[in-house]
């Protein structure tokens, strides 16, 4: 398998063919349990590299805690229910209105629709998961549109109930006009918008000539109008203009306007807001139907004015925002509110019914002016509400909702996120900490139809306030065999006061869906096992837009059922980019998708590409970076074949070579920090770790320590001990990779490191444990400084003309390191290729070099002998590129001649490289060979033939 280029697709069929996934799965059973929680995506359609990378990056760890000895709880899930999925099949079925889902379509066929298109994508989105290498227990995903499931959240729901923490309120709640539903705070997307903002007067009652002025950005919420709010302590002024109006507005804030509309002015009156109090006034609409019972007046506030911009009177219609709500609440103002779910006007807004009300900002300002009282218009720009799915301005509209009381829980979620809650990133959890501080009450409530049904039962009488909440199928009192809308609805139930009892239309907010998810996915309270065992849940991982999300519903839902956050430990992502930090998207013809990486590289190459860097921050995708990934795999598959070639299976022996200690405690070190760092949930500094041992520690240093040794021809002291050592190196290497390179290791397992005996899979096997006997932190350091020495001389080298494989007279070593001292001289006279190393503070007649650590002197004396020996290497170095050229085997044997102007220097120069490039025989004078060549030393041509 390790050999083929299919190899991805050679492991695949192994897998399929031994089950290998479905037994790793019941690995452990009988283990301590790790319970993993996947968030749920909808299933709506294929996925794309956001939901890959979120895949992997659950998948990387479930493998590791698998291979740790954890029994893993891995199922997927599906979010079946929702707008996006209404959207859809309001789409397919050309409906232009949520009147029409009733009046045409029918409750019933709308939400089979709805079943239908969220169960189509389920099998697709399993098999691309799974495609990725990632292993879960595919044939049992859990989906929120399952008659378990939505029981679940009905005991949920009444538990809440029970405990005081429901309750029906008018208050205002974002709308979406066009979804025609309820959107929650954590919904909620703001994004910069342009509106025209208006100054209008209001008429004070029982004065001549005199005016409020205020300011709004939204001149549609102005027919419900019922208050200004001034702030008590703030400087107040009344000043006369020269056609002998009066205004009172702020102090601070009268020069700004004024420049505005370049009119002069006199201040006739200066005095504290709370002056104001009760001052009553005309509504600047007070004509339309809705406005005749209304007493506007000036409320007093000191939270909601400012003088940073506007006039210090604060337009207040409780109708449509939370803060002029509760200010309307303490000052018995009337909250009106004219709209639909549509956003368009109703009959109490007279000649303004039935438009919508974004569309009637022009018309109104144009009233206000032609009833004398707009001051002036200006453009702003600012934050405004848009709905997340189809970024539709958001209106807030007070109505009749149903609340979760969060404000009664939200300290103990607090206490409990910072107690018992291990947030990877500390700034996450700052960000989570930050959100539940200004969480309000939660609107439960929303007005569609494909979801879990409120199970809330109100009693039809009028004068009876009689309500019931189910929480069971059995106190439901019928199984039906769906407890959705069309199943639920028609059931009745008989009042105390002897009428009927009809549920409410309502549905729960599908985020209410996945937070109950750690109990509903496993089937309780209808079955206690395997949710006792599992609780609470070890390990969750989404994006982090999932902060006001899913880990928000999670830890709201978890408080009210359970009086906890059901999870444990926290990691979250940011997004996927394309090229140049820009957003993925069709219109900009730069979406890169998971098939499309797969099909160029493979699947562990964009595993390992995806799992190298800090999922903290955004992911740019880059083709160039793949190409990196690519140089990566070379250097590993290189180096896994070099260890078949000349690895040995056999036990490390006791006496081990420097090198072999040194890589060794390397090693174990390493182990240590993946673990470490895998424990952690920073994956990330795993696999970079990983990578960085194995190409600069491993490929480009110790195997050249040891290549020597290794040699088939070496008869030296220490073979034994560099093939033992490379073996064990890179099979524990390959055990580490697996949860990354989960197909590539597998092959390499199969191929070349499993014995006799051994377990069925790599992925079967336990993660690597340290050895603390084999670190060397002394030794690890020696090693380290020798390596700058190593880069320091190399430079000089280049700069002095002098080649690596030519040797140097002398080294002098300036250095504190006793280990260096005691016990590197041989290795530091290999790797510096030269004839002698000394450790000493300084040396005559060299070349200073400064590095890092110290400094080394650099001896660049060239004699006769020294000479010689650079054109043996050159001979020797030429001869290999010419055998590899005629396609020579390692055992394949030459005879050689040389013939050069400096002939008496290649006498006898095959007892330096004979073993090197294989000689049979070796003279100098007259070519003799097929073979033929010729490379220059220094000026001068050096001929050849074998």
């Amino acid at each position: 398998m390790f050999e083929k280029e299919n190899l991805e697709e050679e492991v695949r069929k192994f897998w399929d063919k031994n089950k290998t996934e479905k037994k790793a799965l019941a690995l452990n059973e009988k283990a301590e349990p790790y319970y993993f929680l996947d968030g749920p995506p909808y299933a709506t359609g294929h996925i794309h590299m956001g939901t890959a990378w979120n895949k992997i990056l659950k998948d990387f760890y479930l493998r590791y805690h698998r291979m740790t000895g954890k029994n893993v709880w891995a199922r997927p899930g599906y979010d079946c229910h929702g707008l996006p999925t209404e959207l859809k099949i309001e789409k397919k079925l050309g409906i232009k209105d949520k009147k029409e889902i009733e009046s045409r379509i029918g409750i019933a066929r709308f939400n089979e629709e709805c079943y239908k298109f969220s169960t189509e994508f389920i099998g697709t989105m399993n098999q691309e998961f799974a495609n990725l290498g990632v292993w879960m227990d595919w044939d049992n995903t859990y989906r929120t549109l399952d008659k378990d499931y939505i029981e679940a959240g009905w005991f949920t729901f009444k538990t809440a109930y029970d405990k005081g923490l429901v309750y029906k309120d008018k208050y205002t709640v974002h709308v979406c006009s066009s979804c025609e539903t309820v959107v929650s705070n954590n919904e909620v997307e703001y994004q910069k918008v342009t509106d025209e903002s208006v100054y209008v007067k209001l008429k004070v009652k029982g004065a001549e000539n005199e005016y409020l002025i205020i300011w709004t950005t939204t001149p549609w919420t102005l027919p419900s109008n019922t208050g200004v709010i001034a702030h008590p302590d703030f400087e107040y002024v009344k000043i006369e203009l020269k056609k002998g109006e009066k205004w009172i507005l702020a102090k601070e804030l009268v020069d700004s306007l004024m420049e505005k509309i370049e009119v002069s002015y006199k201040t006739l009156d200066k005095f504290k807001g709370r002056k104001l109090k009760d001052l009553e006034y005309e509504t600047p609409f007070h004509d339309l139907p809705l406005q005749k019972e209304v007493k506007a007046k000036i409320v007093l506030n000191e939270e909601y004015v400012n003088l940073e911009q506007g006039t210090g009177l604060v337009h207040c219609a409780p109708g449509h925002g939370t803060e002029d709500f509760l200010v309307g609440r303490e000052n018995n103002l009337p909250a009106l509110c004219p709209l639909t779910m549509t956003g368009e006007y109703t009959e109490e807004a007279g000649k303004y019914a039935g438009k919508y009300v974004k569309d009637a900002d022009s018309e109104l300002v144009e009233e206000l002016r032609e009833k004398g009282l707009l001051v002036t218009t200006e453009k702003i720009k600012h934050d405004y509400p848009m709905c997340w799915r189809c970024k539709t301005p958001l209106l807030f509209m007070a109505m009749p909702q149903w609340f979760i009381k969060v404000s009664s829980i939200r300290k103990k979620i607090i206490s409990d996120n910072k107690k018992n809650v291990k947030w990877a990133y500390g700034w996450a959890g700052k960000r989570f900490e930050d959100w539940l501080q200004n969480m309000g009450d939660w609107p439960i409530s929303r007005q569609r139809y494909w979801g879990i049904p409120v199970p809330i039962w109100e009693c039809q009488k009028e004068d009876c306030d009689e309500i019931k909440v189910i929480g069971s199928v059995k106190e439901l009192g019928k199984d039906t065999e769906n407890l959705h809308r069309q199943f639920v609805d028609p059931i009745e139930f008989k009042c105390k006061c002897g009428d009927k009892m009809k549920r409410i239309e309502d549905i729960l907010d599908v985020w209410f869906d996945s937070g109950i998810a750690p109990w509903a996915s496993v089937g309780y309270p209808q079955k206690e096992k395997p949710f006792k065992s599992l609780w609470p849940v070890d390990f969750i991982l989404e994006g982090s837009d999932q902060t006001r999300g899913w880990f928000n519903s999670l830890a709201v839902c978890g408080m009210l059922t359970f009086d906890r956050i059901p999870y444990v430990n926290v990691v979250q992502h940011a997004l996927v980019l394309a090229e140049g930090g820009l957003k993925m998207s069709k219109s900009l013809g730069n979406i890169v998708s998971p098939d499309e990486v797969i099909e160029k590289y493979g699947r562990d190459h964009m595993r390992h590409y995806l799992l190298y860097y800090d999922p903290a921050e955004d992911f740019v995708f880059s083709w160039e970076k793949m190409k990196d990934v690519n140089r990566f795999f070379n250097t590993w598959k290189n180096t896994v074949k070099f260890q078949e070639l000349y690895g040995s299976r056999e036990k490390l022996p006791s006496k081990l070579e420097l090198a072999d200690r040194w890589i060794l405690s390397m090693l174990n070190s390493l182990i240590q920090k993946v673990q470490e760092s895998n424990e952690k949930y920073y994956g990330f500094k795993s696999v970079q770790a990983m990578q960085e041992f194995i190409v600069n520690d491993l490929s480009r240093w110790y195997i050249k320590l040891v290549r020597e040794r290794l040699w088939p021809t070496y008869t030296g002291s220490g073979k034994k001990a560099a093939q033992a050592t490379l073996y064990h190196i890179l099979d524990t290497l390959n055990t580490m990779m697996a949860p990354v390179l989960v197909h590539m290791s597998e092959a390499a397992y199969q191929d070349i490191f499993r014995g006799e005996g051994d377990e069925e899979s790599v992925h079967f096997r336990n993660f690597p444990k340290e050895n603390k006997k084999h670190i060397d932190k002394k030794l690890e350091g020696a090693m380290g400084e020798t390596r700058l020495v190593v880069e320091a001389v190399a430079v000089a080298r280049q700069e002095s003309g002098i080649k690596l494989r030519w040797p140097v007279k002398k080294v002098t070593i300036s250095t504190k390191n006793e280990v260096l001292k005691k016990e590197f001289k041989e290795i530091l006279i290999s790797v510096l290729n030269a004839k002698n190393v000394e450790f000493a503070d300084s040396a005559k007649d060299t070349v200073k070099i400064d590095h890092a650590k110290g400094v080394i002197f650099l001896d660049k004396t060239v004699d006769t002998e020294l000479e010689r020996e650079w054109m043996i290497k050159e001979l020797g170095r030429h001869v290999q590129g010419q055998r590899k050229k005629a396609g020579l085997k390692i055992e394949d044997k030459i005879n050689l001649t040389v013939d050069s102007p400096m002939n008496t220097q290649f006498e006898n120069a095959d007892n330096l490289i004979s073993e090197k490039i294989g000689l049979d025989s070796y003279s100098v004078g007259k070519l003799k060979g097929k073979n033929k060549s010729e490379f220059e030393f220094r000026g001068k041509k050096v001929s050849v033939a074998f």
